[in-house]
């Protein structure tokens, strides 16, 4: 077998993948198959991302064969290894039969087994409400990786009922951990749940006391805009206006301003997009996109029009704005004098016209 003869023998983590990699065209799923069983947590999830790809019902099957011990390929009986089984099955395209071994393995002893069964579950289910089942796994969890996980699927996902569950899972939590399920509370309070008053109020102290650190500032932006707490405008303010903030963590503060309906955020936002700072600008124009604010409208479709290097990104942006950036598309697409933007606009109007269709 490839792995054996080929790949156990290097022990350099970088070389090793290196060869996996070049190996996988002649070796196939058994190549990736078996490479779950390596002993470095790399190569695993590496393979276990390529059977994702590649995913059918008849792979996943395979899969619960080896998970079950009935394939000639044999792992380890470790809970890394069923947990890169998981991972494997991080896919749309997986069996009836695989959505319920990831459903089982939530209930496995391992915290590591359960992570990977609830990151694999989110891919696999993508279409189907298994909240209850969340819920009833926090509220025993134990383990942060579970819970953070767990905080962010119901975010995403929109599951109001799971706020209460969340709750209680943040006091078993701490440090990082706890200020990710607070932003994931932080959404679901926006979407509608309803957080007790004694406790939003402990989390937005936590949030804004984040704002002082430039790695958590970001997600501290982000966190209160979905709280949707004016009362931190001016702590948001103080935290951009100090000296050495990265200028990409001043537009995010803006972008925050604006959601908070702060007036002056839509004055600082054109400034970011006459900044000498190409990201800066390009920042800009992606949020000016995303919140569709229509005082800014005009200059970004400026820039569509324009040779600038970020004509594309401010192309993509007008396309956010509906009706009133299908003219500013339509006129891109026909007299841009660059190839690539007149073809972009062209694709984001099919885009829109595909989904008015559906509709």
């Amino acid at each position: 077998m490839l792995w054996t003869t080929h790949l156990a023998p290097i022990d350099n983590v970088d070389a090793r993948m290196a060869e996996f990699l070049r190996l996988v065209p002649q070796g196939g799923d058994d190549l990736v198959l078996s490479t779950l069983a390596d002993p470095y947590a790399p190569i695993r999830r590496k393979a276990a991302e390529l059977a994702a790809i590649q995913m059918s019902e008849p792979l996943s099957d395979r899969l619960l064969a080896i998970a079950a011990g009935d394939d000639d390929i044999a792992l380890p009986d470790e809970p890394e290894h069923l947990g890169a089984i998981c991972l494997a099955l991080a896919s749309e395209s997986v069996s009836a039969l695989a959505r319920g071994f990831l459903l089982q393995s939530l209930k496995h002893e391992s915290g590591e087994v359960r992570y990977h069964a609830l990151l694999g579950l989110h891919k696999a289910a993508q279409d189907e409400d298994y909240q209850d089942v969340l819920g009833e796994l926090l509220d025993s969890e134990t383990d942060a990786g579970v819970i953070v996980a767990g905080s962010q699927i119901a975010a995403q996902r929109g599951w109001l009922k799971l706020s209460i569950a969340l709750a209680q899972c943040r006091g078993r939590v701490r440090s990082e951990d706890r200020f990710q399920v607070d932003l994931s509370l932080g959404e679901l309070s926006n979407l509608g749940a309803s957080i007790d008053e004694d406790l939003k109020i402990e989390i937005l102290d936590s949030i804004r006391k984040a704002l002082k650190k430039e790695e958590t500032m970001a997600a501290a932006l982000k966190g209160l805009a979905a709280w949707r707490d004016a009362d931190s405008a001016e702590a948001i303010r103080k935290s951009a206006g100090r000296w050495r903030v990265h200028p990409l963590l001043r537009v995010e503060a803006t972008r925050s301003l604006y959601v908070l309906g702060q007036p002056d955020a839509v004055d600082e936002m054109s400034k970011h997009l006459r900044s000498r700072r190409t990201d800066v600008r390009g920042y800009a124009i992606d949020s000016i996109g995303d919140l569709q604010i229509d005082e800014l409208f005009e200059p970004v479709a400026a820039i569509a029009n324009s040779v600038d290097p970020l004509a594309d990104q401010a192309v993509e942006a007008v396309a956010k704005f509906g009706k009133r950036g299908q003219s500013v598309l339509d006129t891109v697409q026909s007299t841009h004098p660059t190839a690539a933007v007149r073809n972009l606009a062209k694709q984001l109007r099919r885009t829109i016209d595909s989904e008015a269709l559906a509709k």
